[in-house]
């Protein structure tokens, strides 16, 4: 009995620690307390998209029968009044080539707005603390930037500090908001009808008591030490010469196709609603569109890539075929050359994505502006980085 339980104690803490987390998750997500109401929470949007969409508009028909930006250069609509947009929380930006020419109001960090890029692909966006839903329109070489606010995004709350919805939507600031939608959560539609976010209930009650970073922490463990039991399962196993690859490929096909799952339908839903689950720092390809995702997916691919050669004796399997025929033995390695040059372009994207579309501080130089995502990132990288040099290496030994 005691052999067995050493044998399976990381399995044995894997399923404490999902429970535990699940346990945690069921108390945070007791939501008897507050019920949101979809259809109430859409129609003050859509008015809300209405007043920016009209003050978008109202600035587009400016820039075209005023010439603003040769006539008065950033002085223009000196005199208009922007009083409404302030009491709805929206803001407007004016770009020309790139260059932020004039805005509404002080609401937002001058240094968040140098660029447009940014507002290029994103329906909602966050900006400095605060998220937003983006609207956009070009006239010319002019592009016009509408924001709406949705929420405050500090990193921590106190009385002067508060993560407030927009005042119309009337929700707690217990609520969690996310740009994907959610199995559990209460998924909102634009004016067009499609998703725009998502709204996650969490029990007021619990609020200070509730532990999001520490409920992710456990999950990840559980999912670590999951691993650690395959792995050592897997070691167990190559050591007996009759065993069949079979097994152990139909166990890493079920692992990739719950991962695969994980990801499509956001489960665990309480942790997809996390902020680094989020596409507002990064959003990347399918399957690693977040810095969440990429992270476990990191993670897999370096312990897939660290067992693969104990699984499949590839030396053995290439011997057998060539029969020591150079030109033959040649010919079967190229496949798995290819492969890992596959695996170098996905490694090059990802980080050149997390370098160049995502708003993830990475400048070791800047180190105070380091975060939790940019601790993510690197930890992903060099996952990545490292799994590449190990198949490299034993591709090179065929």
């Amino acid at each position: 009995m005691k052999k067995i339980l050493l044998k399976l104690r990381h399995l044995i803490l894997s399923i404490l620690l999902f429970g535990t987390a699940f346990y945690i998750q069921e108390i945070a997500l007791n939501n008897e307390n507050y019920v949101i109401d979809n259809a109430s929470i859409e129609k003050t949007l859509h008015n809300l998209e209405t007043e920016l969409e009209n003050g978008v508009q109202k600035i587009a028909e400016i820039v075209r029968t005023e010439k603003y930006i040769e006539n008065n250069g950033h002085t223009w609509l000196i005199d208009e009044d922007f009083t409404n947009f302030r009491e709805k929380e929206i803001t407007i930006l004016v770009y020309k080539n790139d260059s932020l020419k004039f805005w509404s109001d002080n609401s937002i960090p001058g240094m968040k707005l140098a660029s447009s890029r940014k507002f290029d692909t994103r329906k909602i966006s966050q900006i400095g603390t605060a998220l937003y839903e983006v609207k956009t329109k070009t006239v010319g070489d002019v592009k016009i930037i509408g924001l709406l606010r949705l929420k405050n995004k500090f990193s921590y709350e106190n009385k002067y500090l508060k993560n407030n919805f927009h005042n119309d939507f009337k929700l707690p600031s217990s609520v969690r908001i996310s740009a994907l939608p959610g199995a559990q959560g209460s998924n909102i539609k634009d004016k067009d009808g499609k998703h725009i976010f998502s709204l996650f209930r969490i029990n007021k009650l619990d609020t200070k008591k509730e532990k999001p970073g520490l409920i992710a922490v456990l999950y990840f463990l559980g999912f670590a030490f999951f691993l650690v039991f395959l792995n050592q399962i897997f070691s167990e196993i190559v050591t007996d010469k009759k065993y069949s690859p079979l097994w152990l490929s139909l166990i890493i096909l079920l692992l990739i196709i719950a991962r695969f799952f994980s990801i499509k339908y956001r489960f665990p839903d309480f942790i997809y609603s996390l902020d680094f689950f989020d596409t507002k720092a990064y959003q990347g390809t399918f399957p690693s569109s977040n810095v969440g995702d990429l992270l476990i997916n990191s993670v897999l691919l370096a312990f897939l890539c660290a067992n693969i050669f104990k699984i499949y004796n590839l030396e053995k399997l290439i011997l057998n075929i060539s029969k020591n025929n150079k030109i033959l033995k040649f010919t079967v390695v190229v496949p798995f050359s290819l492969a890992v040059i596959t695996y170098a372009y996905y490694i090059f994207d990802i980080i050149s994505d997390l370098i160049n579309k995502s708003d993830i501080p990475l400048a070791i130089y800047n180190i105070l502006e380091l975060n939790f995502f940019s601790l993510i990132a690197y930890s992903s990288a060099v996952l990545l980085i490292s799994s590449f040099i190990f198949l490299t290496d034993r591709i090179i030994r065929l």
